[in-house]
């Protein structure tokens, strides 16, 4: 497998980036790693002289010779793709060669060029989906990988927690598709800090906790 380290130097990229103006502050956050590390581009397993991919989570179209007629050829320049973003926030790029087309998560991609474990889920462990970066990126369960998974909805913004008519606050946490009574507080914040010492004891390094601790 191919590995290269990026020697390419900042104007370099500063130059790229004039030509693929910045969509996102992720996308500057990725781009800014990009320069101040040093980039390590691998090989797209199934697409080997066609596209590599970062440990930032980049992927790039590499320069090459494509066909135009019987008679001729046209000269692709090297190009660092811009994903689309899914709906529910994973980064997502088309590839294709001469004979296979290919969409899919730059996450997978991740994993097919970085990661000895090829078939498992992949977590990422802030639980920003288009945070591809490989330090973000661990192989986990499809379990491991619902107990990291951020609020959505409900009535209170805090993971675990609910308000009900008594205008009270209950804790719920939720292991093996049952789920648990932490009882029932007056201040959100001291329920949302329950649920967070529940799901540490439960769920380990893949709890998503509602205040996450610093380190």
């Amino acid at each position: 497998m191919n590995v290269t380290n990026s020697k390419q130097s900042k104007v370099d990229l500063l130059t790229q980036e004039k030509a693929f103006p910045l969509r996102s502050l992720f996308a500057l956050v990725i781009f800014l790693a990009a320069v101040m590390e040093e980039e390590v581009w691998k090989d797209i397993p199934g697409f080997e002289g066609y596209y590599q991919v970062s440990n930032v989570g980049r992927v790039k179209s590499l320069a090459r010779a494509v066909p135009n007629s019987a008679m001729s050829c046209r000269d692709l320049r090297e190009t660092v793709l811009q994903p689309g973003k899914e709906p529910i926030g994973y980064l997502r790029v088309h590839l294709r060669s001469q004979n296979k087309r290919l969409g899919t998560r730059i996450h997978k991609l991740m994993q097919k060029a970085f990661m000895d474990d090829k078939t498992s889920y992949i977590d990422h462990i802030n639980g920003d989906k288009s945070d591809n970066r490989l330090e973000n990126l661990r192989v986990c369960t499809q379990q491991q990988n619902n107990f990291n998974r951020k609020k959505s909805g409900g009535t209170s913004k805090y993971k675990g927690v609910s308000k009900v008519k008594s205008g009270k606050w209950v804790v719920y946490i939720k292991k093996n598709r049952k789920n648990n009574n932490l009882g029932c507080f007056e201040c959100e914040i001291e329920a949302a800090k329950v649920y967070d010492e529940a799901a540490k004891k439960k769920f380990g390094e893949f709890a998503c906790l509602n205040f996450p601790e610093v380190v």
